[in-house]
Formats: C-alpha cells, sequence, structure tokens
C-alpha cells in the first residue's frame, strides 16, 4: 500500500521509527487540496498537520510503500480512528497518477501548531528540498481562519451573555486532548514567542 505523507511523517528518521522496514518511493503531489494545522496533539502541544479541498492549490509530500500490517501501526502513531481518518485517492508521482491514502483530521478547528512541530515538517522540506513558500502559506491560512473562528466566539460570547445576564452555568473543565479556544491559542503563542507572526514561523 502506498501511504502520501505531508507532515511530520516526511521525516525519514521517524518514518524508521514508527514503520521500520518501509520504503521510500519518492516525492508525490496532492491536487486541489491545501495544507493546513488543526484538532490539538498533546504530544506536539498543538496543532498538527492535516489537508483540506481547496481548488487550484496543491500539496507537496512524499510516497512510502508498507504492507498493512505497518500501515495499521502507523494508524495507531496517528491516532486513526479517533483523531485521523485514513482516506484514499489518485496523487501524482512524477509524470503519471497512482492510487495512495493519507490522513485528514476529523476535528474542524484550526489550530496553530508549536514551534517543535512545524520544526519537524521543515526538517522533511529540507531532506526532500521543498519550497517552505507553501509551508508558510499554510500558516497565513491557518492563522486567517483562526481569526475567523475568534470573531465567531466573540459574537456568541456577546449573545449569550445577552440571554443569560442573570444566570451562569459552570463549564467542565478543557480535555487535554482539544485545542483552546482561537483566540486563547493566539494569545498563548504570542506570549511564547514574543510576537503576532507566529504563521512566519518554520
Amino acid at each position: 500500500m502506498l501511504i502520501f505523507a505531508f507532515g511530520s511523517n516526511l521525516s525519514r528518521e521517524q518514518m524508521r521509527r514508527r514503520c521500520p522496514g518501509c520504503t521510500l518511493v519518492g516525492p508525490a503531489m496532492l491536487d486541489g487540496y491545501r495544507l493546513a494545522f488543526g484538532s490539538y496533539s498533546a504530544g506536539w502541544d498543538g496543532g498538527v498537520a492535516t489537508v483540506v479541498r481547496a481548488k487550484g492549490h496543491k500539496v507537496r509530500g512524499v510516497l512510502y510503500h508498507m504492507e498493512e500490517p505497518k500501515v495499521l501501526r502507523l494508524d495507531r502513531f496517528e491516532g486513526c480512528p479517533a483523531q485521523y481518518q485514513r482516506v484514499s485517492g489518485r496523487v501524482r508521482w512524477g509524470r503519471k497518477h497512482v492510487t495512495a491514502s493519507w490522513y485528514v483530521l476529523n476535528a474542524k478547528p484550526f489550530t496553530a501548531p508549536s514551534a517543535r512541530y512545524l520544526a519537524a515538517i521543515a526538517t522533511g522540506y529540507r531532506e526532500f528540498r521543498f519550497s517552505k513558500k507553501a509551508l508558510r502559506a499554510s500558516l497565513v491560512y491557518t492563522r486567517d481562519r483562526m481569526l475567523e473562528q475568534a470573531a465567531k466566539e466573540r459574537k456568541r460570547r456577546r449573545a449569550g451573555a445577552g440571554r443569560h445576564a442573570y444566570s451562569w452555568t459552570p463549564q467542565p473543565r478543557q480535555s487535554r486532548s482539544c485545542p483552546p479556544p482561537a483566540s486563547r491559542q493566539i494569545e498563548m503563542w504570542q506570549k511564547r514567542h514574543g510576537t503576532g507572526e507566529w504563521w512566519k514561523a518554520g
């Protein structure tokens, strides 16, 4: 089976640890999608890579070949099916299209990735000599979606305050497996890195 990797699995060292004996086939391209970051990984302390449909865009990655037992092992590392779903489709490899599988996040919210996670992806980009322009564009795209989420959160809070001015309901403690609200994520990143331009990292 062919697996299309586009996030931290670009790292050959990581894939050797996760799926010993898998074979690197080479660079490939997923058309009609763009790279983004979402959900929340406690291990990476931030959002993780996914792809979203986007006409006219493409995602650079690499193909690995592995047998089904190794694919199931990779599923466990990726948190499939709880966090990710493994989907299949056509990817460009050289001058032809081949059928491959890749992982897509279940969660809708966009989430800022950690600097450590971005560094892992950037290492893969250097290994395969991919341009970082697309990586930076994915961060800008994620930032814009987060700002939209934050605006919607503020609107909901204002609407809720108006309807329930004289009542208050305790909120459950947030799970470590869920991302903080988008507005809080932006604040956390700025405090950690001392800059509002987190989307230029990587």
